[in-house]
């Protein structure tokens, strides 16, 4: 992998679980609820607890990048251009996965949080975001994935957050002069593929999550290949660079994941 992927701001893709997959699926246990654990007098029957198992199969999905460049540039140019293509489809690859794992519709592609059917959810209490709204989804979440919960929107929906003043007129969540970079003490990671026309029009979504139960799953590192002589290459004069990674998306534990609606 190489390493702008891996240290540039591409939020989910940093903070998700990563599985190294040996063929094109791979089946995952999920659950909803948990087991419960309970204090049992002699020769009483023990309280059964039912969590609600599942599976989460991951299909591995093709991404790939095709440039087709002069040999004659190759050879003129002073900086080695195999190597600043790597660097422009690393950095680009970065974006388009974590805007998939935000919004991907599963189709040939990973399945983004916000398609894959989280339940706890709450609609802004009027016609504008306030402070008890932001308050009431910290709760929503529940407690045991606070910890590692980072907060995810659209920077439009944080610039909302930013201006919320209290009863004497001063920001609640930053301090006079600084820029919003946490709520409550967790990361914002802004999410620009988060839809801002939602509902009538004008609204979006402010998510709380932890992203470690959202799971990656890694077919192989990313392949680079070189031709001078497939397709028509030869013929152009060309040299035909191809990179491409195989790869897929998935929540695994809806639990872990809370959003507001209706954020205007």
């Amino acid at each position: 992998r190489l390493d702008v992927i891996q240290t540039g701001d591409f939020s989910i893709w940093q903070r998700a679980t990563h599985i190294l997959c040996g063929s094109d699926k791979l089946d995952m246990p999920s659950e909803s609820g948990s087991v419960t654990w309970n204090w049992t007098a002699e020769n009483a029957t023990i309280v059964a607890s039912s969590p609600t198992l599942g599976q989460v199969t991951f299909t591995i999905n093709f991404i790939a990048g095709l440039t087709k460049t002069s040999r004659q540039l190759l050879a003129d140019s002073r900086v080695n251009i195999g190597d600043f293509l790597s660097f422009l489809y690393a950095r680009e690859l970065g974006k388009e996965l974590d805007k998939q794992f935000m919004t991907g519709d599963g189709s040939g592609k990973p399945l983004g949080i916000r398609n894959a059917g989280v339940t706890q959810k709450l609609d802004q209490a009027g016609a504008s975001l306030v402070y008890g709204d932001v308050v009431e989804l910290w709760h929503k979440l529940p407690s045991q994935y606070r910890p590692g919960a980072v907060w995810l929107a659209h920077d439009s929906i944080f610039k909302l957050i930013e201006k919320l003043l209290d009863a004497d007129n001063r920001p609640i969540f930053v301090m006079p002069g600084q820029a919003l970079t946490s709520i409550y003490g967790k990361p914002i990671l802004e999410q620009q593929d988060i839809p801002t026309n939602l509902g009538a029009g004008a609204e979006s979504e402010l998510w709380v999550a932890d992203l470690g139960y959202y799971d990656v799953a890694d077919r192989e590192e990313m392949g680079v290949e070189v031709t001078t002589q497939g397709g028509d290459a030869f013929a152009a004069h060309q040299a035909w660079f191809k990179l491409w990674m195989r790869l897929d998306g998935r929540v695994i534990l809806k639990d872990a994941f809370a959003f507001l609606e209706k954020v205007k």
